[in-house]
C-alpha cells in the first residue's frame, strides 16, 4: 500500500497514526487514523488546501464545535477537534458501512428499509433542530449505513455537519448556495433569506423519494438547470412514478417537499412519528424498489397546452443590484426569481398566456445581456391545468445560459421562429 505524504510523517501530531486517505473534498481530506488517546480509530479530518483564510478555517472547525453539542446514536460522534502541528483537524469516530448513495446504487432497498432509514435520520434531525442545528446538507451521500451483522434492520447516522448553521449566522458567506442542488429546498437555493429547520424537512424528503422513486425529484443536465427547476416547478407526486405506493406516504412525501415552507411538517418528529406508523403497519407491502426510477408519467387531467418561455441569466451579481433586476423583470410581466449566488430565472406564460411571449422574452434577455449577463432564452409548451412550467424548457434555456459569452442572449429555434 502506499502511503500519503500525511501518514508518511505519522503519527500526525504526535497523536494520530494515519492509516490511509478515504475521501477528500473541496477544501479537506479525511484519512483512516488510529488516535493514539482514545484508543479508537478515526475519520481524521485535515484542511488540507494552502493559505485559506481564518473564515474558512472557523468554517472547518465549526463542524466539530456543531457534533460536541450533539449526543445521539444516529449521528456521527466527535472524538476530537482542534488544530494540531498549525492544522485544524476534526476527527469523528470510524463507521464501517456505506453511504446510503453507493448502497442504493449496489442494490435496490426494500420499502420498509427504506422508511426505517428515513424515520431514523427524522429522529436524528429532531435532535440537530432542538439544538439549534440546521444541517442543510442532507443527501444519501451524507447518511451512512453501519454494518450491523446481529440486527436485520439497517442502521443509519447522519454524517458531515460542515455546512451546518446555528442560529448565529456570521461565518456565512453573504449569498453563497450551501447544499447539493437535486436535494435542495428552493428558499435554499434562492439564498435570499435564513433558513430554518423546514429546509431539511425538504431534503429529507428529497432523499426517501429517490430511495422510493430511483431517481430525484429534480433532475436536469446541470446544476443551474437542477436549481431553476425546484424554484419554479413543483415535485412530482411519488404515486406517479410509483402507482403502488402507500397513500399516507405519497401525502408525506409530497408535503415536505412542497415549494412554499409553510405547507411542509411543522417539525422533524412529525415526519418520524408519521414514518414509525407506516413501518408499523400491517398493509404497508415491502417490495423492493427501482435503482434507477422510471420516467414521470403524470396522470393529472391534460386540458391543453400552451407557449411559454423561459430566461436563464448567469452572472448577474448579487445583493440589491441583483434584486432591483429581478423586480425590473417582474414589472414588465415576467415571473422573476433571484437563484444561488449570481443568477436569474424569469419566466413568461408559464401562469396564463399574454402572447408574444417569445419576443418579450428576446426583449428581456437583452437586458440581462447588457448587464453583462450570460443568457440563454428557451420556448416550449405547458400545461393548461399547470402553474407551472414543465422543466424541460428551464434545462433547455438554462444550457445555453451556460454556452453564452458575457453580454451574450442565446435562443432556441423555438423562440426565433
Amino acid at each position: 500500500m502506499t502511503l500519503s505524504p500525511l501518514a508518511q510523517r505519522s503519527p500526525f501530531g504526535g497523536r494520530f497514526e494515519v492509516e490511509r486517505e478515504v475521501g477528500r473534498g473541496g477544501v479537506g481530506i479525511v484519512y483512516r487514523a488510529f488516535d493514539r488517546e482514545t484508543e479508537l480509530w478515526v475519520a481524521l479530518k485535515l484542511i488540507a488546501v494552502q493559505g485559506v483564510d481564518a473564515s474558512e478555517e472557523a468554517r472547518f472547525l465549526r463542524e466539530g464545535k456543531l457534533l460536541q453539542e450533539l449526543d445521539h446514536p444516529h449521528i456521527v460522534r466527535l472524538v476530537a477537534c482542534g488544530t494540531l502541528e498549525d492544522t485544524p483537524y476534526v476527527a469523528m469516530e470510524w463507521l464501517e458501512g456505506e453511504d446510503l448513495a453507493a448502497r442504493n446504487k449496489r442494490a435496490a432497498f426494500g420499502l420498509r428499509d427504506a422508511l426505517e432509514v428515513a424515520r431514523q435520520i427524522a429522529v436524528a434531525l429532531e435532535a440537530a433542530h432542538n439544538a439549534g442545528i440546521i444541517h442543510r446538507d442532507i443527501k444519501p451521500s451524507n447518511i451512512f449505513l453501519v454494518n450491523d451483522p446481529s440486527s436485520d434492520k439497517p442502521f443509519a447516522k447522519l454524517v458531515d455537519f460542515g455546512v451546518a448553521l446555528e442560529d448565529d449566522v456570521r461565518l456565512t458567506r453573504t449569498g453563497v448556495v450551501v447544499g447539493t442542488p437535486a436535494y435542495m429546498a428552493p428558499e435554499q437555493a434562492k439564498a435570499d433569506g435564513q433558513l430554518d429547520a423546514r429546509a431539511d424537512i425538504y431534503s429529507l424528503g428529497a432523499s426517501l423519494f429517490e430511495l422510493v422513486a430511483g431517481r430525484p425529484p429534480h433532475v436536469g443536465p446541470t446544476a443551474i438547470a437542477t436549481l431553476a427547476r425546484l424554484v419554479t416547478t413543483d415535485a412530482p407526486r411519488l404515486s406517479e412514478l410509483v402507482p403502488l405506493v402507500p397513500a399516507p406516504l405519497d401525502h408525506l412525501v409530497f408535503a415536505m417537499l412542497a415549494t412554499d415552507p409553510a405547507r411542509r411538517p411543522t417539525s422533524a418528529r412529525h415526519v418520524a412519528d408519521t414514518l414509525a406508523a407506516l413501518t408499523g403497519d400491517a398493509s404497508t407491502t415491502d417490495v423492493t424498489l427501482p435503482r434507477s426510477g422510471p420516467s414521470v408519467q403524470t396522470t393529472a387531467a391534460v386540458q391543453g397546452t400552451r407557449l411559454f418561455t423561459s430566461i436563464v441569466g448567469l452572472r448577474m451579481g448579487g445583493g440589491e443590484g441583483r434584486a432591483k433586476i429581478v423586480e425590473q423583470l417582474r414589472h414588465r410581466g415576467a415571473d422573476a426569481v433571484a437563484l444561488g449566488q449570481d443568477a436569474v430565472v424569469a419566466h413568461l406564460g408559464a401562469r396564463r398566456s399574454l402572447g408574444g411571449e417569445a419576443p418579450r422574452a428576446l426583449e428581456l434577455g437583452r437586458f440581462l445581456a447588457e448587464k453583462g449577463g450570460k443568457v440563454g432564452v428557451a420556448t416550449g409548451r405547458s400545461k393548461v391545468d399547470l402553474t407551472r412550467p414543465v422543466g424541460e424548457v428551464v434545462d433547455r434555456a438554462a444550457g445555453l445560459a451556460h454556452s453564452a459569452d458575457p453580454s451574450q442572449v442565446l435562443a432556441d429555434t423555438t423562440t426565433t421562429e
